[in-house]
């Protein structure tokens, strides 16, 4: 390899590098990569015996799960697990290199082979996703080097002992058995390329190395025998619902020729035009042997075998033996399994192309210098349309997920209609969970002593009416078949003991192809349907049970005039900081009274009227409120406030104020049976006592006694008198005796001059430093007041502190060395209007 080609493929390995960076890990996990980190995150056993279930064998989520062992923690789920499918496809390009070596191609083939592998919209798509194809690609290209290292052409014409064969046989046997380990659909390679390797020396009329051959295939075999009966019985009796059907030749060859070459965001405008270009180049690569016929190219004219030929039976064979199988037997095809046998198609591509170059006519360079061109430009157009398209978008499962989890109150049960899909709440929930299984196994006993659980109840749905044989009637498996009749009568029972369900909905067209759920759900009241980008439709519905809306409420309050509250009587509640309070209201329209949209506002207040915490929602949803809620029906309304890490010790109250959410006015309370304080209904009182929390690292600026965790302001741009809030989070030391300290939040000039000063001590004087635990976090707000005769500009937003007893300013370390001290730590800054 000469040095003109180092630098060509070092280049294009940065290139691929880049552009697989490109939006890593932006988009939610789609429901096959939440599988992946799921089974990625198991017990080693639990791994193995969950994949001898599913559909792939267990090796991509072996190395995946040692992989996220040994990655950084803080980055995303989506980056870091996606990095690793990346890694793997940066891999393609230096062993697509070296299999166009073993070709004996034209260095310029497959340096230009390499450009558009790089570039390629197909190949940027798979290297983001949390799957094993990158992986299985790459063992496929190395299962074939390692084949043709043992073709005679390839090592024993340039070696005198049988070494090279050998190794190459090793090669091929250690990357046949990975493969198998990491994708079913390797097989249909690994069958191709043995008819290939004996087409090879039938057409050269050798003499076939069978003692090798069948030693390779025998290790390979045996190496594979522990998982060989699962893939028999996941072959040839799959445990999935059926959710593909037979695609015809012409959409098989059409959809894999698009996507092999652009990817899977073509425009449909442009699919003609690419087939068109594609068709030129595979023509002109057919045409290789006689063009380097005419050319002093050793290389080229040293060719063993056709090349071409090769190269399209390496992509398309495994393909058109999928297609045999999905007609004949199970259907098996979808355009994402092509990418296993993706690489070799750039070197097909770049031989079209070199091909057009070194033809003799006047056309042929312009020719090539387009196709070349065109083959980049449509998959950079593809690769945009697959980051920006909503159309393209990854079904949305981390923003339903976190909406769930926002609108989800305890005492509500979840079902998952698509029962296996469980996988997308277990990524991205953020809740306790209770309880999850088969709504087949939950008996009304069970249903009724999970009704006040802590935790969310995760309820999977069955294939309605499916095929018996679903999940091999394995009670543990993620596919299970229920009957129309039994979803039903369970649905039923999870009204009784739940008020409210939510359904995460989505393959309905698979898992309830009738719509009996469907249909079993409008005896339910629908409250919510929200639904969410992708290309599955996701969405997630609210339902109140029908015993929940029948329920009479006893009146406690009466908000403007027509809207009737009630709470069961809440006792003063003792709690710590960073736990969640939950309350319960019901709803209901005084007779007679016609009604508006409502919001409301969860408070946690002090005696000083200070908020440390509050939550806004709707009140119903968006397709129930109280507009449409008639004078006999009652909204359930649960509660949920999370109170902040470091909220002061205390006594607090807990108070609700319904507003109009256009105006933002707060609708007054006209009628009372319990407390209030203005338009405030008040449903309890709460006490927070202290608790020591563990040190954490790192820390913004360690003061002395006291470390400031984190500081933030929502002010950027204000006018002169507005007043700055900043909130802090401090933590004490390890020590008993700790001195009182008094907070200074400065606002500076370009000159380091002070603009405006507050000083106070924490929490506002209601909880002293001197009684802090040890290790203790401790939320503060302070609130900077400006002069009105302040100048427009920019200004440094600071915290510091200082000792109460001798204002001496305590000081934190801020440099590179540890003499380097300052007595602030800037925040921000911030800009005041002209």
């Amino acid at each position: 390899m000469n040095q003109r080609t180092r630098l060509v493929l070092l280049l294009t390995i940065l290139l691929a590098f880049a552009l697989r960076l490109q939006h890593l890990g932006a988009q939610s996990l789609w429901y096959d990569e939440t599988v992946s980190l799921t089974l990625a995150r198991e017990s080693l056993p639990d791994l193995l015996a969950h994949t001898a279930r599913d559909i792939h064998p267990p090796g991509y989520y072996l190395l995946l799960a040692a992989w996220l062992r040994i990655a950084p923690s803080t980055l995303t789920p989506e980056f870091i697990s996606a990095f690793f499918s990346l890694s793997a496809g940066i891999l393609l390009l230096p062993l697509t290199f070296v299999l166009g070596r073993r070709l004996r191609l034209p260095a310029a083939v497959n340096r230009l082979a390499c450009l558009l592998l790089a570039t390629s919209a197909y190949h940027v798509w798979y290297s983001q996703e949390v799957r094993m194809y990158t992986l299985g690609a790459g063992l496929g290209l190395l299962s074939a080097w390692g084949l043709l290292r043992t073709q005679p052409s390839a090592a024993a014409s340039d070696h005198k002992n049988d070494g090279p064969g050998r190794r190459g046989w090793i090669v091929y046997g250690a990357a046949a058995v990975a493969g198998l380990y990491t994708l079913y659909y390797m097989a249909f390679l690994l069958l191709t390329l043995n008819l290939l390797w004996f087409g090879g020396y039938l057409a050269r009329r050798q003499r076939i190395p069978w003692r090798p051959w069948l030693l390779t295939h025998a290790a390979i075999l045996l190496a594979y025998t522990p998982w060989l009966p699962t893939a028999w019985r996941q072959v040839t009796d799959p445990p999935v619902p059926p959710w593909r059907s037979a695609v015809s030749l012409v959409t098989v060859l059409r959809e894999s020729l698009l996507a092999l070459g652009f990817g899977q965001g073509l425009p449909l405008v442009l699919a003609g035009v690419g087939l068109a270009l594609l068709a030129v180049l595979i023509a002109a690569a057919s045409a290789w042997p006689k063009i380097a016929a005419r050319t002093t190219d050793e290389q080229a004219v040293a060719l063993a075998a056709r090349p071409t030929l090769f190269l399209l039976a390496y992509t398309f064979a495994p393909v058109a033996l999928i297609e045999l199988v999905s007609v004949l037997r199970t259907p098996l095809y979808h355009v994402r399994y092509v990418f296993t046998y993706a690489p070799p198609f750039s070197l097909l591509l770049a031989l079209g192309v070199v091909s057009l170059w070194r033809w003799r006519l006047r056309a042929g360079r312009p020719l090539a210098v387009v196709a070349c061109a065109g083959l980049i430009l449509l998959s950079a157009l593809s690769m945009q349309r697959a980051w920006n398209d909503p159309a393209l978008a990854a079904d949305d499962h981390r923003a339903a997920v976190r909406f769930l989890s926002s609108r989800w109150r305890p005492g509500d049960v979840i079902l998952v209609n698509a029962g296996y899909a469980y996988t997308a709440l277990l990524t991205y929930w953020d809740q306790p969970i209770a309880w999850r299984g088969r709504l087949a196994d939950l008996s009304p006993a069970t249903a009724q002593g999970l009704a006040d659980a802590p935790g969310a109840v995760i309820v999977q749905m069955g294939s309605v009416d499916g095929p018996a044989n679903l999940g091999w009637g394995d009670p543990r498996a993620d596919f299970y078949a229920i009957t129309a009749d039994e979803a039903r009568r369970r649905l039923t029972e999870l009204a009784v003991a739940f008020p409210r369900l939510w359904q995460y909905r989505i393959y309905d067209t698979v898992t309830d192809p009738q719509g009996r759920v469907r249909d079993a759900l409008t005896t339910w009241r629908l409250f919510e349907d929200d639904v969410f980008s992708g290309e599955a439709n996701l969405r997630v519905q609210g339902f109140w049970s029908p015993q929940a809306i029948a329920a009479s409420p006893t009146f406690q309050w009466q908000v403007a005039s027509w809207l009737r509250v009630s709470a069961s009587a809440q006792p003063t509640a003792t709690l710590s900081s960073g736990q969640t309070l939950r309350a319960n209201l019901r709803l209901q329209r005084a007779p007679g009274q016609s009604g508006q949209a409502v919001a409301l506002s969860l408070r946690l207040v002090d005696e000083a009227n200070h908020v440390w915490a509050q939550a806004d929602e709707p009140v119903g949803g968006n397709q129930r409120d109280l507009v449409t809620l008639t004078n006999e029906e009652t909204l359930p309304q649960p509660l949920r406030l999370q109170i902040p890490i470091g909220t002061p010790p205390g006594d607090y109250r807990l108070l609700v104020i319904f507003y109009d959410p256009t105006s933002g006015q707060a609708l007054p309370v006209t009628d009372a049976t319990a407390p209030t304080e203005a338009d405030a209904l008040v449903l309890g009182s709460v006490a927070l006592t202290p608790h020591a929390q563990p040190p954490q690292q790192p820390v913004l600026a360690a003061f002395g006694p006291l470390s400031l965790l984190t500081a933030s302001s929502p002010a950027t741009m204000i006018s002169r008198g507005d007043a700055v809030p900043v909130t802090l989070l401090w933590q004490a030391d390890q020590s008993v005796m700790r001195p009182t300290v008094v907070v200074v939040v400065q606002l500076l000039d370009r000159d380091g001059q002070v603009v405006a000063s507050q000083e106070a001590q924490p929490a506002f004087g209601r909880y002293a430093t001197s009684q802090w635990l040890p290790g203790e976090m401790v939320l503060d707000q302070q609130t900077l007041g400006t002069p009105q005769t302040l100048h427009g500009g920019v200004y440094r937003l600071i915290v510091g502190l200082y000792r109460a007893a001798d204002g001496q300013r305590l000081r934190s370390r801020c440099g590179v060395l540890p003499w380097m001290t300052c007595d602030a730590i800037e925040v921000k800054t911030v800009r005041v209007r002209e």
